[in-house]
């Protein structure tokens, strides 16, 4: 039958109706094959059945979905997809509902034929014919605006017309409560246990989810169960993950996409928790590429979902835990959540969840939002590991196009300027001439920043004073209270602690808003009493320098020496004294070059037209 159909098709003009395919629509074939699969009788007909409706939907190009007699039975029989785990027609099943999709994601507007109207006061028959009439009406008229500007909505239009649909006073869009049937199946053999099988579905969901069509948007996100089973999903995977984790295995584990990842007992065997790790974060993959794609209703939903049934729940309990090994692994979790997302719903969810919503300016003992605040006070833990796998989380946000992100962490304490003393600047002030060279890593890093920082219309100058609130106590924020009181000990840290602050503190100074490069790298600003800048700190360690080095003897030779071994020409010997504050000084000087380079570069390119 199939074959004849393809061949009738193939011998007329493009979207011309053939008897045998008249024969098949207004006789309702398809209703009794439909019959005869639910029944499954004989047994195999449901298998055959579906098979013949995906050949079918998938080889005749001439669109059928909108013809009622081919929409009822095809919605019927979406409904027995999925019905029973692992069963042996669970292949057939997932090809039908994926052909499904694939027509749907060709001409979007057709979903409305799949959104069922649920109605205590109605039979279901009377209601699917309603609303097959109400959105076969619509389609109509969304066609009449285009039929003349293409030929293929102009076949179209001439197959609707050969349909018996009676008009309906009552539209989709009223309708109280709806069905989304094709994503509850898809939604069902998603818990299949053949991993095939829950790619395929989860690539349907994938195509229904970015329909433009808002009243599907609207049914998907309020009617369906797939917000709750993202969520359900990510908490139980990431629940199966070990309480400790080497945050080197989880910083240096291969990027992960959701659908790829194959099962290797070798690779299981790196380290332990390898495997539960790239499930939980296959899946964050997954969830986050379904964000991105999706319509913005349906985006807003499952990323809001994700925060209040995931984040807050969940992640917020090990990320405030004591105990160093938990807090450890939280943070090299969260690290690798941050780097892994990239759908702007989602990274807004995630950017509130940890720095909370709040645009004023913070005051000392502001610790309202308790996670952001523990969050920074682990940039200063007792462990240098905390400490430094948390400030490269926060590196790692600070890299994230969202301007949130800034603004919560050092913007808005900057606005009103009042870590400026109101008095006219010197004249060698203003007559500063920069020179040095720039290294290519500051010009890369700066225009990608700058990309980033485009559409956040941020203004090319500094707010004028007499538009500022001088009166106002200055503070600059938590979190670059914890960045200066750190780099005011650079001289009595680890290396690798000095490496990660001055390395959040270079991605600072690149942000190209004028508070941010005043504040932090205008040497010559009249800071107003009590207030410090990167500069002052700087000051305050040189100072500091001048009078330890005094008391070491052989301190330049020393110096050259640790900074051959750092830089592998020299192999390491003899422990040297005062090793600490060596590698502190070298630190401090390569950070002042790279300030340098930073301010050279940020102002050609204010120069430069």
């Amino acid at each position: 039958m199939l074959d004849i159909l393809v061949q009738e098709e193939s011998e007329r003009e493009s979207g011309e109706t053939g008897p045998c395919m008249e024969y098949l629509l207004h006789h309702k074939i398809l209703e009794t094959l439909y019959t005869l699969g639910k029944a499954d009788c004989p047994p195999g007909m449901k298998q055959q059945v579906l098979v013949f409706y995906t050949k079918l939907l998938g080889r005749i190009r001439q669109p059928l979905l909108p013809h009622i007699n081919v929409y009822r039975p095809v919605q019927k029989l979406i409904r027995l997809c999925g019905e029973v785990l692992a069963a042996p027609t669970e292949n057939e099943e997932i090809q039908f509902l994926c052909i499904v999709c694939a027509k749907l994601k060709q001409d979007p507007y057709l979903v409305n034929f799949f959104l069922e109207v649920r109605k205590a006061e109605a039979p279901d028959s009377d209601a699917s014919a309603g609303l097959c009439n109400a959105t076969g009406r619509a389609v109509i008229g969304q066609l009449d605006s285009c039929t003349e500007s293409s030929p293929q909505n102009a076949h179209l239009q001439h197959s609707l017309n050969k349909m018996a649909i009676s008009p309906q006073p009552r539209a989709i869009d009223r309708c109280q409560t709806q069905d989304y049937n094709l994503v509850n199946s898809l939604l069902n053999l998603s818990k299949s246990p053949d991993g095939r099988i829950v790619v395929k579905a989860s690539e349907g969901l994938m195509l229904l989810v970015s329909l433009p069509e808002p009243a599907a948007a609207k049914c998907l996100a309020e009617n369906t169960s797939l917000c709750q089973l993202l969520t359900d999903r990510l908490c139980t995977l990431y629940r199966a993950l070990p309480q400790s984790i080497d945050p080197m295995d989880i910083e240096s584990l291969e990027s992960v996409n959701w659908g790829l990842d194959s099962y290797s007992h070798k690779e299981d065997a790196a380290f332990s928790g390898k495997r539960p790790l790239i499930s939980f974060l296959s899946w964050l993959d997954y969830c986050d590429q379904l964000i991105k794609e999706a319509h913005k209703l349906t985006a807003a939903a499952m990323a809001r979902a994700i925060r209040e049934e995931f984040f807050v729940p969940v992640m917020e309990p090990q990320l405030l835990q004591t105990s160093e090994i938990g807090i450890l692994t939280s943070i090299s979790l969260l690290n690798r959540i941050i780097r892994q997302i990239t759908s702007h719903a989602m990274l807004q969810e995630l950017v509130f969840f940890l720095l909370g919503e709040q645009r004023q300016p913070e005051t000392p003992g502001d610790s309202k939002h308790q996670l952001r605040y523990r969050l920074i006070e682990h940039c200063d833990h007792l462990s240098d590991e905390i400490s430094i796998m948390t400030l490269r989380m926060f590196e790692h946000l600070l890299l994230k196009p969202n301007e949130h992100i800034i603004y919560s962490m050092v913007l808005r304490n900057l606005e009103e300027r009042n870590y400026i003393e109101n008095k006219p600047p010197c004249q060698e002030d203003k007559d500063i001439v920069e020179n040095g060279q720039i290294a290519g890593a500051n010009r890369t890093s700066f225009r990608e920043c700058c990309g980033n920082c485009m559409r956040w219309d941020w203004p090319g100058m500094p707010k004028p004073l007499e538009k500022c609130n001088l009166e106002a106590t200055f503070f600059e924020g938590h979190f670059l209270k914890v960045l200066f009181d750190r780099m005011g000990r650079i001289l009595d840290q680890p290396y690798d602690v000095n490496l990660q602050v001055t390395s959040v503190l270079s991605k600072l100074s690149l942000f190209p808003h004028p508070h941010i490069h005043e504040y932090l790298l205008d040497p010559y600003i009249n800071l107003a009493p009590g207030c410090r800048s990167l500069f002052s700190v700087i000051v305050r360690v040189v100072g500091d320098l001048m009078l330890r080095i005094q008391r070491i003897p052989d301190f330049t030779p020393k110096l050259l020496l640790v900074r051959k071994r750092l830089l592998g020409f020299e192999s390491d010997g003899p422990i040297i004294d005062h090793m600490t504050l060596l590698e502190g000084v070298i630190v401090l000087e390569e950070f002042c070059k790279e300030l340098a380079a930073i301010a050279f570069v940020k102002f050609h390119a204010s120069a430069t037209p």
